[in-house]
């Protein structure tokens, strides 16, 4: 080889490693781009409540939601609600503590009926029973209600009693997997 080509060669190497090393990601050699699920982009809302015991319930949500101080019925000595609702879906929580431990609340549907407004309607059960979330079962119901997707979740430790009602259009799968991130950010520390 002569002089002449092996110093093109050795320049064509010294312009490819600045460009691998300057280029973010090393776009110049990828040949698919890695995307990110879009729902990772929604879920940037954290709610945190303290619990009776000390210990904090948190989750994250994929809007912002309102907290409100509802009155406190019986058998609860306080309640906090939070809401929220966005393209498709609505978000509505409550976290009641309880008088004493023992009135156990009851997460059935009619239970969920009496706790939100919302589940009234022609309420098709598709599926009850626990789910784990956050390492913790929760109760749930889920079933459709015309176009609507509805899922009531209801949890208790102690005092606290936790009721979830999430809503999206049944063929809203962005919605659907926000939800679902949502119920999955559970969490108890």
């Amino acid at each position: 080889m002569d002089k002449k080509r092996k110093k093109w060669l050795r320049n064509i190497g010294v312009i490819m490693l600045v460009l691998y090393e300057v280029l973010p990601g090393n776009l110049l050699w990828r040949t698919e781009v890695e995307m990110t699920a879009a729902d990772d982009f929604f879920l940037c809302y954290p709610v945190a409540e303290t619990m009776r015991d000390g210990r904090t319930f948190s989750f994250y949500l994929p809007v912002q939601p309102d907290k409100k101080q509802p009155a406190a019925a019986a058998p609860y000595v306080s309640l906090s609600e939070f809401e929220a609702a966005a393209d498709g879906y609505q978000i509505r929580i409550l976290h009641g503590v309880l008088e004493t431990a023992a009135p156990a609340p009851r997460f059935d549907l009619a239970g969920f009926r009496q706790a939100f407004s919302q589940a009234a309607g022609n309420f098709d059960v598709q599926g009850e029973g626990l789910r784990l979330a956050g390492n913790k079962p929760l109760h749930i119901i889920e079933g459709v209600d015309g176009n609507d997707r509805k899922e009531y979740l209801g949890f208790q430790a102690g005092r606290d009693v936790w009721l979830f009602y999430f809503q999206c259009a049944e063929d809203d799968d962005m919605a659907k997997a926000m939800l679902e991130r949502a119920i999955e950010s559970i969490a108890i520390n």
